[in-house]
């Protein structure tokens, strides 16, 4: 994968890191009710131009995990699941480079909740996708 990260950004509680080439990851966290802290990951969506190219729940329930979790909801034709997990680790690497500079300033201490969700939470799920592992949410 040749893209990199053009933007960070945080809108509400979603991290939204944005690529050079058009493409957009969104983190959703996991929260348990309103104004408690982040205790995972919910959802991992990958969007081209606005469309969805891939959309994965990882932890949905406080109590679990259920069988509608830690699995693809949705994964556009042509795509692969390395080729998804590729911008998740794209994100993770940046906000890793930038977060840690060795000169800790403002310009990157509003990274950290970003760094937080993008790198500490979900690591199960990142590894199923970058193998290739992943299991498919059943229609039923």
């Amino acid at each position: 994968m040749e893209a990199k990260v053009k933007t960070v950004e945080t809108q509400n509680s979603e991290v939204v890191v944005n690529f050079t080439d058009g493409y957009e990851a969104r983190f959703e966290p996991y929260s348990h009710g309103w104004g408690y802290a982040v205790e995972g990951l919910r959802r991992f969506h990958l969007r081209y131009n606005g469309e969805t190219v891939c959309e994965y729940n990882a932890r949905l329930y406080r109590s679990g995990p259920r069988n509608d979790e830690n699995k693809i909801k949705f994964l556009q034709d042509g795509y692969t699941q390395q080729q998804v997990a590729a911008y998740w680790e794209t994100a993770g690497a940046y906000l890793n480079a930038e977060y840690f500079k060795k000169e800790r300033n403002k310009e990157n201490e509003h990274l950290w909740y970003p760094w937080m969700l993008v790198c500490t939470e979900g690591s199960f799920d990142l590894q199923r996708l970058s193998q290739g592992c992943a299991e498919f949410l059943s229609e039923e």
